[in-house]
């Protein structure tokens, strides 16, 4: 019994693997039901909506291994700044990871899967 539950403490208390999430072909669905393809390399984040089939070209800035920030191209860096996303990344697996969204344009906090595109 002692042995699983330190067992279970230690898997628990890994820290996330970040590192492969930097570059690659991703996407999320939105709660709506639309599929968010994303393309990222170095300082760089392309983003298609499913939806509207609109397209964004974001800024990524990583503050740690596994938290980073988003901000449209283009905008200034410092000074007067646009909407800005922090994501964390909190939990990792093999084909997705879970993150956390938080906006400097209000206090909600949205969780959610962030998955891999298979090759």
């Amino acid at each position: 019994m002692i042995v699983s539950l330190l067992a279970v403490t230690c898997i628990s208390a890994q820290k996330p693997e970040c590192k492969k999430w930097k570059n690659g072909s991703f996407y999320m669905i939105t709660d709506d039901g639309y599929i968010i393809d994303i393309e990222r390399k170095g300082n760089r984040q392309t983003e298609r909506s499913g939806k509207d089939n609109s397209s964004a070209l974001l800024r990524i800035m990583w503050k740690s291994p596994c938290t980073y920030e988003l901000s449209l191209w283009g905008a200034p860096k410092t000074g007067e700044r646009g909407p800005v996303i922090l994501v964390t990344i909190y939990e990792t697996y093999e084909d997705h990871c879970m993150i956390e969204v938080k906006s400097n344009l209000g206090p909600e906090i949205q969780r959610a899967p962030f998955y891999r595109k298979k090759k």
